[in-house]
């Protein structure tokens, strides 16, 4: 009879192994290898959308070209201004800004801005106003503009241009 319980006893040992290593695997499976593929969907996703976001750049980017093209036949005389300009602004008590425009004859730009930032973007003159256009993504509130435009006074022979940072005039000369 103890033969019979010691029988007994060892089935039971592993048939309780047998239920723990299932249990264990059934747990692993749907738990653990669950969070393993929702972390390699969220990656999945987010590289998507980044791909989204650089495709839908790379179109807006073209668009702006194409809408230069088309401006350009259709106004082959168009005004472009060449040079760097200086203009330093005083902020009163939040220090001073200096900025440096470099325009180009084919109505591109770059401007730096205090030797921290550079934007580049694209320029045209219209009588006494220059537009500095820069492509990017600007949030108003709930809207998404897929640029961001200033507008500035520039005399005639394109000697200097006067805009206005913080409601402050500063004027930019050309050296």
């Amino acid at each position: 009879m103890k033969e019979d319980n010691k029988i007994y006893i060892i089935i039971i040992c592993i048939m309780g192994a047998i239920i723990l290593f299932l249990g264990g695997y059934l747990i692993f499976d749907k738990v653990i290898l669950k969070e393993h593929n929702n972390i390699k969907n969220k990656a999945e996703n987010i590289i998507n959308k980044i791909e989204d976001k650089i495709e839908e750049k790379l179109d807006e980017d073209e668009e702006i070209k194409n809408t230069n093209n088309q401006n350009d036949n259709i106004d082959q005389n168009k005004k472009y201004c060449e040079g760097t300009y200086y203009g330093k602004a005083d902020l009163g008590s939040n220090g001073s800004t200096e900025s440096e425009y470099k325009l180009n004859n084919d109505g591109t730009y770059t401007v730096n801005h205090n030797n921290l930032h550079e934007n580049k973007g694209y320029y045209v003159i219209t009588d006494n106003t220059i537009t500095f256009i820069e492509p990017r993504e600007v949030r108003n509130g709930g809207e998404v503009n897929n640029y961001n435009s200033v507008s500035m006074y520039i005399d005639k022979d394109c000697n200097y241009f006067i805009g206005n940072v913080n409601n402050t005039e500063v004027k930019y000369e050309k050296k």
